[in-house]
């Protein structure tokens, strides 16, 4: 069992848990990044209410404790509302992919409940078939299994995820989690098997709604305290005040948490979405992301001055999405990033960026899945894995096979990420902005998709809680 599971607190079905934090110096930007109402009356002595903390990394990276199988295996994953596939490294990962060596891996052989899900017959040899997610920066590929998800005091069966056996060095190397829940909009069935997490909880009616809902610190914290929380089946009043506006989810043909953006500017400077922009609101993403124009507009008008002199006194930057004309603000601090050399001097710059960000680690970048699915090999023998390599590749004490050896196949080439034409082309061509954690911190957001129809996204003022006041929500 989960450690957190203990500090579960039960209302109305509702689970809050905490995220938690890690500072790493090298690792800032990219994070890896749950259908009609029942009455009331049907969940009472059915579901419960817990709360988990929430971890982050220079407050930019927020990912939580989860566990799989049975017995109970951990791991730190992010929550990212950018895809919809829970992913976990496989042991074989830390024998084949670098990133994966400072990691948990996860060991079928020792769960129970576990099980090997994809399975292709050719020519009288059985095959598993290998998924493969794509996000804006790195992607992976794994073996498609079926195992019980511990989350928030929540036990999940047969729940459908991938187990990496390859994954790209960036940004994965260096990150502090293990893997990814995804807890977007998607969905993708295996042998009759559910994907997304989320919706296999609401439909099992462990949660009254399938809402998520995320609160995050805008100031560090220790590894003692929550970096913020994560609600699911519902909302947490106690982590916002005043109205909470819900905007109705827009269709731009990939099944993402995107409303439109009817305005976007700094002050009094240009509305770089005259027209409409698309918003991909990504808990995946860390800053604000969008195209060169529309970035480098926002930016000038920004004016942050690269000695910090005005870093105080910087214009907000306002959004305003379909649905409510009511313009949310962000001080412009906060989207402003102050550092300082070893000398003592001040550097500033913004946190708004085009895909890679001003360098070339291009570690700037939203996680959007490749086409909003997963991809199934099935084809080409080169890219399944052999059934007689099962035991090697999903872990069970014997060494995995020489990568490219032959044994299970050749892995596909990982690139990096597949560009923002590729990525705004998934909307139709209309101009993409990625909505952050920058944004998150400043507002409590939830993701509404009981209803698949009406899914929506609601956004109201967080409370400022002090880092005691928040432990206090997610042990309560």
């Amino acid at each position: 069992m989960l450690e957190e599971r203990s500090k579960s607190a039960k209302n109305d079905g509702v689970h809050t848990f905490k995220l938690m934090s890690q500072s790493l110096e090298n690792f800032s930007g990219v994070r890896p990044g749950l259908q009609g109402l029942l009455e009331e009356g049907a969940w009472a002595g059915k579901v419960q209410k817990g709360t988990e903390k929430l971890f982050n990394s220079q407050n930019t990276v927020f990912y939580a404790d989860i566990a799989i199988g049975t017995p109970e295996q951990k791991f730190k994953v992010v929550i990212d509302t950018g895809s919809f596939i829970l992913w976990v490294p496989d042991r074989v990962c830390k024998l084949s992919s670098s990133p994966c060596r400072n990691h948990h891996t996860f060991d079928l052989a020792d769960s129970s409940s576990g099980k090997v899900l994809g399975k292709v017959v050719k020519n009288g040899k059985t095959y598993l078939k290998i998924g493969r997610l794509q996000y804006g920066t790195g992607n992976m590929q794994g073996v498609e299994i079926e195992d019980t998800v511990h989350i928030a005091g929540l036990e999940i069966p047969k729940v459908g995820m991938l187990t990496a056996t390859t994954v790209a060095t960036q940004p994965f190397r260096t990150a502090p989690f293990d893997g990814i829940l995804g807890v977007g909009r998607g969905s993708e069935i295996v042998d009759g098997v559910q994907f997304n997490v989320l919706q296999t909880t609401y439909k099992k009616k462990l949660i009254p709604k399938n809402i998520i809902a995320f609160y995050f610190t805008d100031t560090p914290t220790d590894a003692s305290h929550a970096a913020g929380a994560v609600t699911i089946g519902g909302v947490k009043e106690s982590l916002y005040q005043g109205q909470m506006r819900w905007h109705p989810v827009a269709e731009f043909g990939v099944p993402m948490w995107t409303i439109p953006i009817e305005s976007l500017s700094v002050g009094d400077g240009v509305n770089v979405c005259e027209g409409g922009c698309v918003g991909v609101v990504d808990t995946g993403t860390s800053l604000i992301v969008s195209d060169g124009d529309r970035v480098g507009q926002l930016v000038k008008d920004l004016g942050i001055s690269q000695d910090c002199s005005n870093y105080d006194s910087l214009p907000d930057v306002k959004f305003e999405f379909g649905g409510h004309h009511h313009v949310y603000k962000l001080p412009g601090h906060a989207v402003a990033i102050k550092q300082v050399d070893a000398q003592g001097d001040k550097m500033c710059g913004a946190m708004i960026n085009t895909m890679g960000g001003p360098t070339e680690e291009a570690e700037v970048a939203p996680l959007v899945e490749d086409g909003g699915v997963m991809e199934q090999s099935q084809a080409n023998v080169d890219e399944v894995v052999p059934e007689a390599g099962a035991r090697k590749l999903l872990g069970s004490g014997s060494p995995a096979p020489p990568e490219n050896s032959g044994d299970y196949g050749k892995p596909a080439p990982l690139s990096e990420n597949p560009g923002w034409d590729k990525i705004t082309a998934m909307y139709g061509g209309k101009p993409v902005v990625i909505v952050g954690d920058l944004f998150m911190r400043k507002h409590y957001v939830a993701f509404d998709n009981t209803d698949p129809k009406k899914a929506r996204v609601g956004i109201a003022t967080r409370k400022s809680l002090s880092a005691d006041e928040l432990d206090q929500v997610v042990t309560a």
